[in-house]
């Protein structure tokens, strides 16, 4: 079966309960979606950088991003979605996870950052994506309310690392959308095959880099939400977005980013550059590719901090 490997493959609150793994917070939202998170909130009247997490998790102390963050002490919460491995994991053996009944969307994934800010009562929230959490930070930006967002390395097309096996996946569901009545469920059924069979692959390879992972059940748990993920970005294109002057962009490219994406960043960047009138938008870091935290941790909080606190 040939599949679509797009870009997203290369890379009210009711109570908290602990994760053993990381000593991360977990929050079960009253949606029933369970939310990890990193939080170091030393200073609540300073901004407080929301850190959005890539395709298969958020930074945390495993990065060392994170931890110069913390000894620096810069207000943050880094946020696995519900999708997340290290979310997965906290739901009970008793409860069906939401994903294998429900289709899940950006809006859906962008809600639970509003409601973990929300929970922490943070006033001066800065959204920082990172590659695939761009799909978040664009649901973001169209409520508003954030005067700033930070996107990192961000995924501009869903497709931008296999446009080949996209245009096959795109011509199953123009073929679909031939047939008004029935063609919306061939077509999410035929999206959740593709998916899944993708997932059920590279999971191994996960649990290879994360044994904490290997816990019973878990394993098809996360096939099908990597695989609910995927759906959710399916189609996404971040250039297609109205970009307004009242949410400033800064985008952190690395110079060593693979050419395709690079130029697809660029012409991005240059539609938010005509749009808002902010030519001022982009910073390069050198000896980056495109995990900018991880190639170059202490270059990149420095002009995090420099872009959000002036210093």
């Amino acid at each position: 079966m040939k599949t679509f490997l797009g870009t997203i493959f290369s890379l009210v609150l009711a109570f908290t309960i602990s994760s053993t793994a990381l000593a991360l917070e977990v929050l079960k939202l009253d949606t029933g979606h369970y939310v990890a998170v990193e939080v170091n909130i030393v200073n609540a009247e300073k901004p407080t950088l929301i850190l959005l997490p890539g395709v298969f998790r958020a930074l945390d102390l495993r990065d060392e991003f994170v931890q110069l963050a913390k000894k620096q002490k810069v207000n943050f919460i880094s946020i696995h979605s519900s999708l997340h491995p290290e979310s997965v994991k906290e739901i009970p053996a008793n409860e069906t996870p939401y994903f294998k009944y429900k289709t899940i969307t950006t809006a859906d994934l962008a809600s639970e950052v509003v409601s973990v800010i929300n929970y922490y009562e943070v006033q001066n929230p800065v959204p920082v994506s990172l590659s695939y959490s761009s799909t978040i930070s664009t649901e973001l930006a169209k409520s508003g309310n954030f005067p700033v967002i930070i996107e990192t390395a961000p995924m501009i097309r869903f497709d931008e690392s296999d446009p080949s096996g996209a245009s096959v996946t795109q011509f199953w569901k123009n073929y679909f959308d031939l047939f008004p009545i029935t063609g919306g469920f061939w077509k999410a059924a035929y999206l959740k095959q593709t998916y899944e069979y993708y997932w059920s692959k590279e999971i191994d390879n996960l649990l290879k880099r994360y044994p904490e992972y290997n816990q019973p059940g878990l394993k098809q748990n996360l096939v099908t939400s990597f695989a609910a993920l995927s759906i959710a970005a399916d189609g996404f294109d971040f250039s297609k977005q109205k970009f307004s002057a009242k949410t400033k962009r800064y985008f952190i490219l690395g110079q060593n980013e693979e050419p395709t994406r690079a130029d697809l960043q660029k012409k991005a960047i240059s539609l938010y550059e005509q749009q808002t009138g902010d030519q001022k938008s982009t910073a390069i870091l050198q000896g980056a590719g495109h995990i900018i935290p991880s190639d170059v941790p202490q270059a990149y909080l420095n002009l995090i901090k420099k872009t959000v606190f002036g210093k």
